[in-house]
């Protein structure tokens, strides 16, 4: 389970719960949980890390750092790929979900775009074929992608990038500004034993 957070913008203290939340999930030896975060630049430590999650309930981040990036540019579709493509060769498995966790305005709002990056300025346009660009990049395909993102589960966007994935989910609205219910989607990945089943159960959860 690879897990992009661009929090290089006001969403930067939602992604530690985040992740605190998921250290409290107990996910299965055979299942990596590896979380690349962007924190916002004004943040006490703004470089970028990647985490591999391990079960804690603390109430601040154990998980060990893997990699310290630096500052990266989050809403770059080459920064996306160079991480789903790196976890992919470090972490090999049969099966691969990718969750895109940041800001969204889909195709409903002008915009049209994903993971704002407010040190750079930057997002991955999602009309003009960036955001569609990086998974062209990506060495596998994935099983499941979560957006944990708003307005992004709408036909124009599945456009996009549907050659790439199996399973896609998301909200048609806006999502909780805490984000999608980690806890109990990790508790519950091991139950079920397609990938059909599990992004059913991940929308369940999310409602």
């Amino acid at each position: 389970i690879l897990i992009y957070m661009a929090a290089d913008n006001n969403l930067s203290e939602q992604a530690v719960n985040d992740i605190i939340q998921m250290e409290k999930a107990k996910v299965p030896s055979s299942i990596n949980v590896i979380v690349q975060l962007d924190p916002s630049y004004y943040s006490n430590d703004p470089q970028a890390r990647r985490y591999k999650i391990k079960h804690n309930n603390s109430s601040t981040i154990t998980s060990p750092v893997i990699e310290y990036l630096g500052e990266i540019d989050s809403g770059d579709y080459l920064v996306l790929a160079d991480f789903v493509n790196w976890g992919m060769k470090n972490y090999q498995a049969n099966h691969y979900a990718l969750v895109i966790w940041s800001h969204g305005s889909g195709w409903t709002r002008e915009e049209r775009w994903i993971c704002p990056d407010n040190q750079s300025i930057n997002q991955m346009s999602i009309a003009n074929g960036a955001f569609r660009n990086g998974f062209k990049l990506f060495n596998e395909k994935i099983d499941i992608l979560l957006f944990d993102a708003c307005y992004m589960q709408s036909i124009e966007v599945i456009t996009e990038v549907y050659p790439y994935v199996d399973y896609i989910v998301g909200s048609e609205e806006a999502t909780p500004f805490d984000g999608f219910p980690y806890l109990e989607i990790l508790n519950d990945w091991n139950e079920y034993h397609n990938n059909e089943l599990i992004a059913n159960n991940i929308a369940e959860q999310y409602i």
